[in-house]
């Protein structure tokens, strides 16, 4: 998850020729925050060292980095319960480290997108999709148990191999079924009637950053009709390494006025467990997966938003592709200002091993999203 950061940058003028920074980090949570990204600023370092520089932490172990297409320095950090680490960037040869965040285009799949961490993959259809009579909205997800990318190998197997990623092989599958629906976090508006819009596929897409450590897409959609003003979304979606949750952002055109927005799940007609947070900043659902006899466990789904009107369970006239309904977060879109909200999955085959423990999770996301990793940085 892309968490802001708050940074204080000190600049001290110094004679020498080796420009060296050293960095703290401090967690004002009771608990520890380990592998959380943290940014900054990447043009001093930059205009000083090019590429060629080394982060290290205070054992001396190098930490791999990565600068996004804004210019941001980011990299993961270790830090206890209300505690601060130290690091340092001084003149080197950083190490090869292997992609962990990965985004694809697949247009010989009816132009998905894809990406993935150490921990879920996501998918959103395309034009071709939408072209072909599709009615497939909300995003996909890949389950996963291993670190490294392997939603293009999923996707290559499958379709020039004959093996079904639909059916999980040792290291993941696509199970869940998404249809007509929110499915695994997407957001639509609400109209006056209380219907939701929901946007089909996109129209356009962009990578802005494609790891090793952060992937970024930004989306533009088809318009929806919100009570008579065709309304153009514009989305980005943010994942970083260690993180459970994707960050999006969105923006809307075509509408003068506010309108609801519902960020939220598809539950699915053999699976009730779901969970409304009690300050309504988050929904969860536990999902048996397109095939509950076949033992693929549970794949656990989250939508975590920090300004919200209300959360509950919206149920469908009838039964669509195996969904009863949505369980929903509701916030608002105001002219002229942009949506940000967080979803994401995990697995009980991997690494979270009861809905019990990924609310828990859910619940401390909120809190760094609430109190961001403070970061200073001297030189």
């Amino acid at each position: 998850m892309k968490l802001q950061v708050i940074l204080t940058l000190a600049v001290f003028v110094s004679g020498c020729a080796r420009h060296e920074y050293s960095i703290s980090v401090a967690n004002d949570l009771d608990f520890d925050r380990n592998g959380e990204i943290v940014e900054m600023d990447a043009s001093e370092i930059m205009a000083g060292y090019g590429k060629e520089f080394i982060i290290s932490d205070n054992s001396g172990k190098e930490i791999p980095w990565q600068v996004t297409h804004d210019g941001k320095l980011i990299f993961p950090v270790d830090i206890k319960a209300n505690s601060t680490s130290e690091y340092s960037i001084s003149k080197g040869q950083p190490a090869d480290i292997a992609a962990v965040t990965e985004c694809i285009f697949r247009p010989d799949c009816q132009d998905d997108i894809a990406w993935e961490n150490e921990n879920s993959g996501y998918r959103l259809y395309g034009p071709s999709f939408r072209a072909s009579g599709g009615k497939v909205y909300g995003y996909d997800i890949w389950s996963k148990c291993v670190t490294h990318p392997i939603v293009n190998k999923l996707y290559d197997d499958d379709h020039k191999r004959g093996i079904s990623y639909h059916v999980d092989h040792g290291e993941g599958f696509d199970g869940y079924t998404v249809g007509p629906t929110l499915g695994g976090g997407m957001c639509a508006p609400v109209d006056s009637a209380r219907n939701l819009c929901y946007p089909c596929a996109y129209r356009t897409y962009e990578i802005l950053d494609n790891g090793p450590l952060r992937v970024k897409v930004r989306f533009e959609i088809d318009p929806v009709t919100v009570d008579n003003d065709s309304v153009t979304e514009t989305r980005v979606i943010t994942l970083d390494s260690g993180s459970w949750l994707n960050k999006t952002d969105i923006a809307y055109s075509g509408a003068d006025k506010s309108f609801p927005v519902a960020m939220g799940i598809v539950v699915h007609s053999d699976n009730h467990k779901f969970t409304i947070s009690e300050n309504n900043d988050y929904v969860s659902y536990s999902d048996l997966s397109d095939n509950v006899k076949a033992g693929n466990g549970e794949i656990y789904v989250g939508v975590l938003a920090s300004e919200t009107d209300s959360a509950g369970f919206r149920p469908f006239p009838k039964t669509i592709a195996n969904a009863i309904g949505e369980t929903v977060i509701y916030g608002k879109y105001r002219p002229g200002s942009n949506i940000s909200y967080y979803w994401g999955s995990a697995w009980s085959k991997a690494n979270v091993e009861s809905e019990k423990e990924w609310n828990n999770i859910l619940d401390r996301e909120a809190q760094k999203i609430k109190s961001p990793l403070k970061v200073k940085i001297m030189k």
